[in-house]
């Protein structure tokens, strides 16, 4: 119990009864706190413990720290999981008790779909592969949300909205109608022994709580409590209705995962729910005063909810985070630190979208600063790619296999790699025109190439002189719109990110004035580095739980981040900000110079940061 703030210590050794919610915000120790409280809960009543991580990531991270506990007695009676994989354990456990044919198994996605298909088929429903794939996604989202049908998910996914509007569409499958055929889908998959992710929850909530009772868990921790779902927390209920205590942690300012079937409200509303016990972390050892500062203004909005206020462990003075107008001093503020000896791993740059990176990792790219990208970058997306491959096919004196496979499938996923592969060996620099090793197994397959044939020779013919946007738009309309539809079928929260990729891309690609030109100044691009070297560049969420000395955040402002009127919006950017140990930097959108509401907290701007570091 060594080096815990007396906050800490109060919670590690809270009543080891009863249900204990933890409150801890940013850069607080929440899981020193919660390791060391599964120590603590051994200690006073040696049992089987439960400990519920968010993630994979998070449960391996939190087994890791676990065996740097004293206590080794603790460590090897403390089981680490998270509710899926607590789910399917149980749902493996016992299977026979409900009913499943076979030992339970998780079948590729393909499989899924196939049968999926086919029940639909069976009661007169036509559904495609997308339309499937969107279903299967709107069911785990449904059970795990708790909701009785998809109609907050039909908002957000294009491909489930068309479906079921049946004033619009003909064959539109009413709102009950879809609720009941997913319902035999369910089914179907289980007289199959195949279950999906959701289904480990679903199944494991079917079996009766004496069942539940068996495991003995004396203890059961939940971290990350404020991005549990509906259905997660039953479970909990289930797993823990015999156990002595529950410790529930959690940070209300951090839940990102409404969309996901999230919900922070049942954690911020415990002791309505349980007699609770309550204990607030809020002492911050992670970041300077300034810092804190403008992460307080944050707390105080109502979008954040919270009458909590981060303070410090001890008085750590610094800089007043900078607001810069000036997207390309993002290189300037970048080589000034690397020039004082500051590590590439100890600095971050921090965005809410992928499509807002293309001039930031242009700037880098310029000043030959070596840059990572976690979240992908934006010349590797797959709206940008899908487009670039007949530039590249076309234009470029190697052309790949994956740049010919990719517009091959833009007209027609009936080509199999084996006549993919055939046709490039016979003729790398035009696929298309190889015929006579080329070995097509039904006529229909031989019909397509022809076609395919056909297309891509008239292509090449344009596409060096023709105006990318012309041809870009073209493209679009007549084969990229339905694959990237696709695409986004099983995530419909990746509508909107290849929406805002179509856009920059249509920015980009209006630059140049001929094929030649776009592809010359690609060929030139920025390229993040491939190994761990290198300024991180990531997104907001993928930022969460980690921290770096000097931290920017890209491209703020209204619109751009947060991207709309919404609490999880401001509770990403107070994420964003608590990353930030040392030195902020908030660099602001050219639609909204303001910096937006960061704008309004950070103060003054710094209206030339080159002359402030004497460039």
């Amino acid at each position: 119990m060594v080096n815990l703030n007396p906050q800490q210590l109060a919670a590690v050794k809270a009543p080891a009864s009863g249900v204990i919610k933890i409150s801890a915000l940013a850069g607080t120790g929440k899981s020193a706190s919660i390791l060391h409280r599964t120590q603590y809960l051994y200690e006073q009543d040696e049992g089987k413990i439960l400990l519920l991580a968010f993630n994979s990531s998070i449960a391996d991270e939190l087994r890791d720290r676990l065996n740097d506990l004293e206590n080794k007695w603790a460590v090897s009676r403390t089981s680490v999981y998270t509710s899926y994989a607590l789910g399917y354990y149980f749902v493996r456990k016992y299977w026979k008790t409900l009913g499943l044919p076979i030992f339970p198994h998780v079948p590729p996605d393909w499989k899924l779909v196939k049968d999926g298909i086919e029940v639909a088929k069976n009661k007169g429903y036509k559904l495609t592969e997308p339309m499937c794939k969107a279903l299967l996604a709107a069911e785990n989202w449904r059970r795990s949300a708790d909701k009785k049908d998809y109609t907050e998910y039909c908002n957000r996914s294009l491909i489930l909205k068309e479906l079921t509007n049946t004033k619009k569409n003909p064959k539109a499958i009413p709102m009950k109608e879809l609720v009941a055929l997913s319902e035999l889908m369910y089914k179907s998959r289980r007289s199959k022994g195949m279950i999906m992710y959701m289904d480990m929850i679903s199944l494991a909530l079917e079996l009766d709580q004496s069942t539940f009772d068996k495991e003995d868990y004396k203890h059961v921790l939940i971290d990350e409590a404020q991005d549990v779902s509906p259905s997660q927390w039953r479970l909990i209920d289930k797993i823990s209705d015999a156990s002595v205590s529950k410790t529930i942690v959690g940070d209300a300012c951090q839940a990102l995962y409404a969309f996901a079937g999230a919900d922070p409200s049942v954690f911020m509303g415990l002791e309505t729910k349980y007699n609770t016990v309550s204990y607030n972390l809020d002492i911050n050892y992670r970041s300077t005063q300034p810092i804190l500062d403008l992460a307080n203004k944050l707390l105080e909005l109502p979008q954040l909810d919270t009458t909590l206020k981060l303070q410090p462990n001890i008085a750590k003075p610094g800089l007043t985070p900078y607001l810069c107008n000036s997207q390309e001093d993002i290189a300037f503020w970048v080589q000034s630190l690397l020039d004082k000896g500051i590590k590439h791993s100890d600095i971050s740059i921090i965005f809410r979208a992928r499509a807002h990176t293309l001039e930031l990792e242009t700037f880098l790219a310029k000043a030959g600063i070596l840059y990572r990208c976690t979240s992908g970058s934006f010349f590797e997306h797959n709206v940008l790619n899908d487009i670039l491959a007949y530039y590249r096919l076309f234009l470029t004196s190697e052309p790949t296999y994956d740049d010919w496979k990719t517009v091959a499938r833009h007209r027609s996923r009936f080509l199999s790699d084996e006549l993919l592969t055939t046709a490039f060996d016979e003729n790398p620099l035009a696929p298309w025109e190889a015929w006579s090793k080329v070995k097509f197994k039904t006529d229909s397959q031989k019909a397509i190439f022809r076609g395919v044939k056909r297309e891509l020779a008239a292509l090449k013919s344009i596409i060096k002189t023709c105006d990318p946007g012309i041809f870009l738009a073209d493209l679009q309309g007549e084969y990229l719109n339905y694959k990237w539809a696709e695409d986004c079928a099983d995530d419909p929260d990746l509508e909107q990110e290849y929406q805002m990729m179509i856009q920059a891309t249509k920015d980009w690609f209006n630059a140049f004035r001929t094929g030649q030109d776009l592809l010359e100044e690609y060929l030139k691009r920025p390229k993040a580095s491939t190994s761990d070297e290198g300024v991180l560049v990531t997104s907001t969420h993928k930022a969460k739980g980690l921290e770096w000395d000097y931290v920017s955040i890209w491209n703020v402002g209204s619109g751009t981040f947060p991207l709309k009127e919404e609490p999880e919006e401001y509770r990403l950017l107070y994420v964003a900000v608590t990353r930030a140990k040392k030195e902020l930097a908030v660099f602001t959108s050219k639609a909204d110079s303001t910096g937006g509401i960061l704008g309004l907290l950070t103060g003054d701007p710094i209206e030339e940061l080159r002359s402030l570091w004497g460039r």
